[in-house]
């Protein structure tokens, strides 16, 4: 089963992004990217095992991650992907 990871980021401003990933670690790379404006593929050269544990972990628990700094909030939702509708 295919599985889609939604970052939403809204910074002071109200203003919201959106991006859908299907990789996970990809997913983890756009979140911090986000916040500290800097491109995914960068962000995932640098991320650390013990982060993207902890991402995994909140997501388990929570449903979600969550990464803020004093003007923006950055979070990762899971969406397993449904073959049908009931």
């Amino acid at each position: 089963m295919k599985q889609l990871f939604v970052v939403v980021s809204r910074n002071i401003d109200e203003e919201v992004k959106t991006v859908v990933c299907e990789d996970f670690i990809e997913a983890c790379a756009t979140q911090a990217g986000m916040l500290v404006g800097m491109p995914a593929d960068v962000v995932k050269n640098i991320l650390k095992k013990e982060e993207i544990l902890q991402i995994k972990e909140n997501i388990e628990k929570v449903g979600r991650d969550r990464l803020a700094n004093d003007e923006e909030e950055v979070y990762i939702f899971w969406l397993p992907e449904r073959s049908s509708m009931r």
